[in-house]
Parts: structure tokens; sequence; C-alpha cells
């Protein structure tokens, strides 16, 4: 595996555009091909965002080594986006009447706690749906309230010492999951508990980031995968066209192994393609494009907040434009004044050393 150059890591900013798009599509012929069962394409894409950040949280709190830095960055990379977005669909919804909206969703997703807040009639009247995609912010964050401790406790460790920490993590996570679906069994109500625990995928990019570290590790990877990113993703493609319809319990890994594979193979002809300028544009601007095109697609285009510009083909370019505007004067921007905030801290101690730095993009 070639070393990153000024701690940039090829293949990822292409996978969170092959992410991003899986979402959109789905939200795009959301009323489309419902029917037949094209509903489910964004949770893969969800599944693939879950991956790259465990790895890249994880990069920066090996190489940090320090909670203050990673909260700090993490606030301004994550909460002016949600709180410009929120505050949007507040006035869409409570000012001027324009969407369905519930204070209850608005204080649920500013909590990060929207996974837990349902709506079952989201799907027919759309009650829920503009705040609804705002359940994988709110996994993220409650993860992150926990990984970063458990990790920093063993990150002087051994490699084994912080796969123990990884796999007790996934451990706990099995341990919930067995009690909900016994819960589900038993009919007391855990069926509605399933969807919000979703943290398989962050656990897989964790581990990946973890196996990075060590160079026997690395070696492994490589012989598993060097020369193999085509098949690997050819047959990921594969499983995500058999299972459209549904996410699977093994999509954190089949994730997992796909992201991997290029990490590995970076030079080869997927590696190459996911590295196209126009791709890696979209990536960078991946986390603005998934907050906003909520208000756009599927139940937007049934409301019309935006009247011309909420009806296809406009909808799709009013993203675009929205999601550039809140990367480059808001999101952006944030991001540097939290580097720059953290850069005002105490000297960071010795890193590890890693074959692979995650760049400071999170």
């Amino acid at each position: 595996m070639k070393s990153p150059s000024a701690n940039y890591i090829p293949t990822l900013d292409g996978w969170r555009a092959v992410a991003i798009l899986l979402v959109l599509f789905e939200h795009a012929s959301f009323r489309t091909f419902r029917p037949v069962g094209w509903t489910q394409l964004g949770g893969h894409g969800v599944e693939i965002f879950f991956v790259l950040s465990g790895f890249l949280i994880t990069g920066k709190l090996l190489e940090d080594n320090s909670l203050s830095r990673f909260y700090t960055r993490r606030v301004f990379r994550i909460l002016p986006i949600l709180f410009a977005y929120v505050a949007a669909v507040s006035v869409l919804g409570f000012a001027l009447h324009r969407i369905p909206l519930l204070g209850s969703e608005v204080a649920a997703s500013l909590l990060f706690v929207r996974n837990y807040c349902l709506f079952p009639l989201m799907t027919t009247t759309g009650l829920g749906w503009f705040t609804g995609h705002l359940w994988s912010l709110s996994i993220e964050e409650q993860f992150y309230l926990v990984w970063p401790l458990v990790l920093l406790r063993f990150a002087k460790s051994s490699l084994r010492g912080r796969m123990l920490a990884a796999a007790l993590l996934f451990a706990s996570y099995l341990a919930i999951l067995v009690l909900v679906h016994a819960g589900r069994i038993l009919h007391l109500g855990g069926w509605h508990w399933i969807p919000n625990l979703s943290y398989a995928g962050l656990i897989v990019g964790c581990i990946l980031r973890i196996a990075l570290t060590d160079a026997n590790a690395t070696a492994l990877l490589n012989k598993l995968f060097l020369g193999r990113s085509m098949l690997v993703v050819a047959l990921v493609a594969l499983y995500i066209g058999l299972f459209h319809a549904r996410v699977t319990i093994f999509d954190p890994v089949v994730c997992g192994a796909a992201v991997c594979a290029t990490l590995v193979e970076p030079n080869g002809l997927v590696g190459r393609w996911l590295e196209f300028s126009a791709l890696r544009w979209i990536g960078r601007l991946s986390y603005s494009l998934y907050i906003w095109q909520q208000i756009f697609l599927g139940f937007g285009v049934d409301y019309r907040p935006f009247g011309f510009f909420s009806q296809f083909p406009m909808n799709l370019a009013a993203i675009v434009i929205v999601a550039s505007l809140s990367y480059y004067l808001l999101e952006r921007p944030m991001m540097r004044l939290g580097h720059e905030l953290t850069s005002r801290l105490a000297p960071l101690k010795p890193k590890l050393n890693s074959p692979v730095l995650a760049k400071s993009s999170f």
C-alpha cells in the first residue's frame, strides 16, 4: 500500500461520491421505483458512509491522541450545517407552512436522537420526512460519545489491545441486537428499535483503520486484495444489485471490503475511476449534499416548498447549488476555524506510527 501524500488517502472522496449518489438516486426515484423495490439503494450508500466515517475518525484519534481536539473539530464540522438546515426547515414548516413538521422531530434532530423518533406514516404522508435522514447523523454522534473514550484508553497498547477494544464494542452491539430480536419474538415492541442500531459499519471502519496501524496486518490485507480490487468491487456491485430492496446484516463487511480493496490498490482501474476530479468534488460536497437534498427530493417534490425549483429536473440543479453554497460558505470555513482553534491547544503527544494517515476532513 502506498503512503499517501500530504495525509490524503486516495479513493475515499470517490467512495463518498458513490455513497451520496446512491442516496440521491433512491430519494429522487422515491415515487417512481418504490413499487418495484428500488428503495434501499440509499441504505447501502449510508453503510458506505459509516465505514468511511469509522475509518477516518479512528485515524484522527490515533493521530492526535486528544479528545479535546477531536470533539472541537467534530463540533465545527457537523453543527453549523445541521443548525442551518434545521433552521431552514423550521421556517418552511412553522412559519410558512410549506411542509409538515413537528417540534418533536426538530428537538430530536438537535439532540441527536432522531433515530429513536419514528413516524409510521412518513412514507404515505411525508410527516417526518424532512428530518428523517438525520437518523444516520444521530447514530454517528451517539457512537462517537463512546468510541473515542474506549479507543484512547487502549491507544498506547499493542495492536491486540486496540483490536480488543473494537471487538468488545462490536460484541456489545451484537448483544443489544440479540436482545432486540428477543423482544420482537416475545412481542415486547423490540422491532421498533432494530433500525436504530446501525453501528456495525462504523465498527468495521474502526477495525480496518486499526489493522492498518500494524505492518503485519497491512501485509495481510495487501495479500488478500492486491490485484483483486476490480473483482471485489464488481462482486460488491452485484451484491447491491441483488439486494437492492433491502439492507442485509452483511452490508458493513461487504462495503468495508470494497473500501479496503481500493485502499490497498489505489492505482488499479477502480481506484483511478474513484479519483476522477468530478467524483472527488462530489465526495467533498457529500455532507452538504446529504443534509440539504431532503427538502428537494422525495416528499419535497410533492409539497414543492420552493415551487418551480422543487420540480424535476430543477430540483437536482437546486440541490447542487445549495450544497455548493453550503460547503464553500459555511462548511469549509467552519472546518478551517475548528482546526485553527485546535492548533492553539496543548502540543500533541507523540502519535502512533501508521501506514495510513486520515485526512483532517471529518
